[in-house]
């Protein structure tokens, strides 16, 4: 039988039959996401019914029963509110794609409905003087009706902030908080919280239930030497404005932030409208540079069952492949099976937590990798 309150999907508050459902939330984006496949033994009277008469609607079709309503009007599905429960945790999510054949599962996926903050187009402007981060964050966040809330006591002071044009609401709530360790997250899939890392009692071992243990360290999205420069026309000299020097007048940044691990030849630039003050620049390369450093470093752990963790959580691990402190830097929850047999797991992606508080607000540039945080030494087999 179908799993009670561990896993669940559910369109307009009803459940719906699973072969299998995939739930992911990350570290870096706050929006998450789903793939659920229908379970559908018996195409246009049970799982097809279900889905058609209680959720789709359409003038084609004689009545919800008319199996070309159901062959050809799929796509009103999508668009709907859908509700996935994880360990009875409610996740308010969106329906965006559907696959479907009318002899076969449908498929169907989305993300939760904070996507509107990680698609949507900031409205450029000025914060002048010292402004409170949740006070940015409710102010950009107020356009797509998107609530913020913090359980962070002290003020998060940001100082001249710039919304540049292009950058969405979560790119430029992220430059925002370049200077603080904070995150941003959400419960139920409606409000935006902003979190700082949790440290937690949390120990995974041997006597834990992991069915899978992976290793992931790739540098293919990092660059060795990171700059800005503006988009508005200059005038510039003949040297090389990054190898040889910048001038006045050039159009290029001053301010460089390199990553000793990768060549310094492999140049990333940041294009703005108009370049920000100095320590404004410094703070962007530097958010650059250590959320992609973030992402190349990756252990992961599955466990068999369903168990929620927050995103952000700092937890030890001490198991053969890696042992030290690490940050959960995404989740993936999953259930796949039939209406009789079915498994749950939940995946853990981690990153060390050295690389989770490198210090953003660095005024150095940064050339050389830290040192090894003790509790982690064997984290990357050395």
């Amino acid at each position: 039988m179908q799993p009670v309150n561990r896993l669940e999907f559910k369109i307009a508050g009803q459940s719906v039959p699973l072969i299998s459902l995939r739930y992911e939330v990350h570290l870096d984006s706050p929006c998450g996401s789903f793939n659920a496949k229908i379970f559908n033994e018996q195409p246009f009277e049970e799982t097809s019914l279900l889905l058609n008469k209680s959720y789709l609607t359409g003038p084609k079709a004689k009545d919800a029963t008319d199996p070309l309503f159901r062959a050809y009007n799929p796509s009103a599905l999508v668009g709907k509110k859908a509700t996935i429960m994880i360990d009875g945790k409610k996740i308010n999510a969106i329906i965006e794609a559907i696959d479907f054949s009318p002899m076969e599962a449908v498929e169907i996926a989305g993300r939760d409905q904070l996507s509107l903050i990680v698609d949507s187009s900031a409205n450029p402007r000025e914060y002048q003087g010292k402004q409170d981060l949740l006070n940015i964050a409710q102010d950009l966040c107020a356009a797509v009706d998107v609530g913020v809330s913090t359980s962070i006591l002290q003020n998060l002071p940001v100082e001249n902030f710039t919304v540049s044009p292009g950058d969405t609401i979560f790119q430029s709530l992220e430059q925002a908080a370049a200077n603080h360790h904070v995150f941003f997250a959400s419960d139920d899939g409606l409000i935006l919280r902003i979190i700082e890392k949790k440290e937690t009692n949390i120990v995974l071992d041997s006597q834990s239930p992991v069915t899978n243990l992976r290793l992931k360290y790739d540098v293919s999205e990092r660059f060795g030497t990171y700059v800005m420069r503006s988009t508005s026309p200059q005038k510039t000299t003949q040297k090389s404005w990054l190898f040889d020097g910048v001038t006045k007048g050039t159009s290029a940044s001053k301010e460089l932030v390199f990553d000793d691990e990768i060549n310094s030849k492999k140049l990333k630039i940041i294009t703005l409208a108009n370049l920000p003050k100095s320590n404004d620049e410094k703070r962007r390369l530097e958010w650059e540079m250590t959320i992609r450093k973030m992402k190349s470093f990756t252990l992961e752990i599955t466990l068999a069952g369903i168990s929620f963790f927050e995103i952000g959580t700092v937890i030890t691990v001490d198991l053969p492949l890696a042992s030290g402190t690490f940050l959960v830097k995404s989740l993936s929850f999953a259930i796949d099976g039939d209406s009789e047999n079915f498994s749950e797991t939940t995946t853990l992606f981690l990153i060390s937590e050295h690389i989770g508080h490198v210090n953003k607000a660095n005024k150095t540039p940064i050339r050389k990798p830290k040192p090894k945080d003790k509790s982690s030494g064997r984290a990357w087999l050395g």
